[in-house]
């Protein structure tokens, strides 16, 4: 499946403790067999992560 343009991952958590940290990962895997470059197939390659701290979050548009 090819993805063109934004990708957005609506993601919803909470929880009761005083430390918890949320990773979100995209992650492209290539096909079982690429022609141009064998040492590719079936590879996963990381597009993007994300970090948040949870205890240091007000909203996602601002520490608090």
């Amino acid at each position: 499946m090819v993805l063109p343009g934004t990708t957005t991952a609506h993601l919803f958590a909470s929880t009761t403790g005083t430390d918890a940290d949320f990773v979100a990962k995209l992650v492209d895997v290539m096909p079982e067999k690429v022609e141009a470059d064998p040492a590719l197939g079936g590879a996963r390659i990381m597009g993007g992560a994300e970090i948040l701290r949870g205890p240091s979050r007000v909203t996602f548009q601002s520490p608090g």
